[in-house]
């Protein structure tokens, strides 16, 4: 079944991303400019199997029965087809649209595959080039969940500012973009990423899970799009601690004596307080700056993402899918930043 998807007004490049990117629910259903094209669920029961698109959890008690399901090994999980990605793309043209980007989950290139999404969004971009001549591009995040989540909001939002005229254009901001992107991740439990074949070179840490020792490891993304290892951590408290010290040690990175200036970042979360965000800021602030920087010097050479107006972006707090808890066990907690570098003209 087609996903329904709506532009916003002049819009002339159309986002299509899978559910993987764990989008707030404000950016989904109904959102104009972007389109979703969701993973499915299938729950084996006694009364047969049933399949479920990708959504999130709308109540604590649905939650308690998929996990139900999936400790009992009856949960599995299926990429989008070739004909999804087809057939949301012919949503798009219906609109006027020709031009168009996917955005999808990375796939993973030294380690066991993380999906085959990419691969049939690939497929159908190819069939909508030769069957209806649209101008599409396919786009790896090398990234998920929050990662490729803040690069679809920042791509969005410059988008509705009118920065994109092509598909080309798009997706090249989006691969510059990609180049400032710190993620990491907390998880309860590695047991179901170790089943499915998609721990990698982390698998040795798979064995060291919370249990009765509590200990959370805390996962990110390599440049290639495979997963490695960061650290472990005695309970949340301490996991969240280390994944703040993670992420702001990467956005001071990018400008370690304070250089550059203006280091303008956007935030997203996913099971974070807001006292943890505020942390975050300042222990990136303080990597940033210098001793002898004045006040001003100092504020301007870290400050949170603002639009064209001059308005701060929202810090984004993503949602947690069925295929989260399927791939990592009872609970991720992550938090990811990214680094926004002046638009070039081109």
């Amino acid at each position: 079944m087609a996903n329904k998807f709506e532009a916003f007004d002049g819009e002339k490049v159309a986002i299509i991303h899978d559910s993987a990117s764990s989008m707030p629910d404000e950016y989904r259903t109904g959102y104009p400019g972007l389109v979703e094209v969701p993973l499915k669920i299938n729950i084996d029961t006694d009364e047969g199997i049933s399949t479920i698109f990708d959504n999130p959890f709308e109540s604590d008690e649905e939650k308690a029965e998929f996990l139900r399901h999936l400790n009992a090994g009856q949960v599995t999980t299926s990429m989008p087809t070739t004909e999804d990605f087809i057939e949301t793309g012919e949503a798009v043209l219906e609109t006027g649209i020709t031009e168009m980007v996917m955005i999808d989950m990375t796939k993973g290139t030294k380690g066991p595959q993380m999906s085959g999404t990419i691969d049939s969004a690939r497929s159908a971009a190819e069939v909508l080039k030769n069957k209806y001549k649209a101008k599409v591009e396919v786009f790896d995040s090398k990234t998920v969940s929050i990662g490729q989540g803040l690069l679809i909001a920042q791509a969005d939002q410059e988008n509705k500012e009118g920065k994109f005229d092509t598909a080309k254009q798009l997706v090249n901001r989006v691969e510059e973009l990609s180049k400032g992107l710190y993620l990491a991740q907390a998880f309860s439990d590695l047991e179901r990423l170790r089943k499915g074949g998609r721990m990698g070179r982390v698998a040795s840490i798979a064995s060291v899970v919370g249990g009765a020792f509590n200990i959370i490891p805390i996962i990110g993304i390599d440049e290639d799009g495979d997963l490695k290892a960061i650290k472990k951590r005695p309970g949340w408290n301490q996991a969240h601690k280390a994944i703040v010290e993670y992420v702001a040690e990467g956005v001071a990175s990018h400008d370690p004596k304070g250089k550059l200036g203006n280091v303008a970042v956007r935030l997203g979360f996913v099971h974070f307080e807001s006292d943890q965000i505020v942390d975050l800021r300042a222990k990136a602030m303080k990597r940033v700056q210098q001793e002898t920087d004045s006040d001003e010097v100092k504020s301007g050479k870290f400050r949170l993402a603002t639009n064209t107006s001059g308005q701060q972006l929202e810090i984004l707090d993503f949602i947690e899918h069925r295929t989260t808890a399927a791939h990592s066990g009872i609970g991720v907690d992550g938090f990811g930043a990214l680094v926004i570098p002046e638009q070039r003209t081109s």
